[in-house]
């Protein structure tokens, strides 16, 4: 970790596992100041390749799934010592990251293509958050684009 660094980025990994993609966001965060923590959603010594996209999702759903306990425990413990807080999450760590983020223990949280935040739209994240959402991509959703489109509704014309 970097001495003295008050700011902290917690970063979520897809469904892949932590690979060369989450390792180079990781050092791209360091390189800006940032202490970064990297949480292995699930055990594994390799990660998936993206060619195993199927086993890699059939793996997440049946060992995994969106219990946001130990990333909630993480950010609890993270908050006593960071003044800044940042989620980061990718795919099935972006949907884990609106999730996690309820929890209001941390600062700020970012969530690529996290199609199935559509299912968890009932309740949005107390911090500053921001969905990013591929159109075209066949993983995404017209659900996902209006589920986040009727929080972002909700969260800037309250009145309607």
């Amino acid at each position: 970790m970097l001495p003295d660094c008050d700011k902290a980025i917690v970063l979520l990994h897809e469904i892949y596992g932590i690979n060369a993609h989450i390792q180079r966001t990781a050092a791209t965060w360091r390189s800006r100041g940032f202490d970064t923590y990297t949480p292995a959603l699930f055990s594994h010594s390799t990660p998936f390749a993206y060619e195993q996209q199927e086993q890699a999702w059939r793996h997440f759903s049946d060992n995994v799934g969106f219990d946001t306990a130990a990333i909630v425990s993480l950010l609890a413990e993270l908050r006593a010592k960071y003044g800044t807080l940042i989620l980061i999450g990718y795919s099935v760590g972006a949907t884990l990251a609106w999730l996690a983020a309820r929890s209001g223990l941390c600062d700020a949280a970012v969530c690529h293509y996290g199609s199935r935040i559509r299912l968890y739209s009932d309740v949005a994240p107390p911090c500053p958050t921001l969905v990013i959402i591929a159109r075209n991509e066949p993983a995404s959703t017209n659900d996902a684009f209006r589920a986040v489109s009727k929080y972002w509704d909700r969260i800037t014309r309250p009145e309607q």
